[in-house]
């Protein structure tokens, strides 16, 4: 489990988090319904006190899910101390959407922590983590389902001495 606030840790880890209800509510394990749309968000905390040089955020979409284009956005956070409740305040920063093409590769992503944010390239796949909370969000649409379906999704941080933290996350699916 990634450290908050408060929490000595020095060393970067990854939390990847599900909203089934708009963003209303966070959670690494969701339920919802066929065809809904769930929105994604993968965590990165730098507390290492360093950048973290060629780090690049990854994942694959669940089986089944399908990218809503255009929806992958980078964003910094420092004032974040729970991704479950994310800060929202006027630290934040986002980057406009980074280019599908570039970043993802059929189901799977890779992007820089910051792709898209302040006048960087919206087709990074590495770049520099600053110390701080970052995040990647993007939105899937569940698969149809006869009864319950559960998916699993696994996200991932990588760069220069990061020691790949990774997380994973459940989204029930139900008709």
């Amino acid at each position: 489990m990634p450290a908050f606030a408060g929490t000595a840790h020095a060393a970067p880890s990854s939390r990847l988090l599900f909203s089934a209800d708009g963003g209303a509510t966070w959670s690494s394990d969701v339920s919802t319904s066929s065809g809904a749309t769930v929105l994604a968000r993968i965590w990165s905390y730098n507390d290492t006190g360093a950048t973290i040089h060629n780090a690049s955020v990854t994942t694959s979409l669940p089986s089944g899910t399908t990218l809503i284009p255009n929806s992958t956005q980078d964003c910094l956070s420092p004032s974040t101390t729970d991704p479950a409740w994310p800060s929202g305040d006027s630290s934040e920063t986002c980057g406009g959407p980074v280019t599908d093409a570039a970043v993802w590769s059929g189901n799977k992503l890779t992007t820089s922590p910051t792709a898209g944010i302040q006048g960087r390239s919206t087709t990074a796949t590495s770049g520099d983590l600053t110390t701080g909370w970052s995040y990647v969000r993007f939105s899937m649409t569940t698969p149809y389902v006869d009864s319950t379906s559960t998916i699993t999704e696994t996200a991932s941080l990588n760069g220069s001495g990061t020691g790949h933290p990774s997380s994973s996350g459940t989204i029930t699916v139900s008709d």
